[in-house]
């Protein structure tokens, strides 16, 4: 099933370097500040959690909360920083991931 590819995914990409600081949410204690700027705060643990449970009922849905770390990653680190270049990258990849994933999943 393409939901369980796309949780799994996740999980395997979050072990990465470049990853980390995308795959568990964002340490308050580490930085206190990180609330108070960031509307939406999220994580690619939380995304796959929900993945698992049927949360998102669209595929939109789920993009739009993985579109959100590199939001947050912009809004709270400088522009050209490695951490911004590196969230869009990862978002860009499990985006065109999951309309493979979808996409192959309704020919099976």
């Amino acid at each position: 099933m393409c939901c369980t590819r796309m949780a799994d995914a996740i999980v395997k990409l979050g072990v990465r370097d470049t990853v980390i600081p995308f795959a568990c949410p964002v340490s308050l204690d580490a930085f206190p500040h990180y609330a108070a700027n960031i509307d939406y705060p999220i994580d690619l643990d939380t995304i796959a959690n929900r993945i698992r449970s049927g949360f998102y009922r669209r595929l939109k849905s789920m993009h739009q909360d993985i579109r959100a770390i590199a939001l947050a990653a912009e809004q709270f680190n400088e522009p050209c920083s490695a951490i911004v270049r590196n969230s869009r990258i990862v978002v860009e990849a499990l985006i065109r991931f999951s309309r493979y994933a979808m996409f192959h999943n309704r020919l099976s």
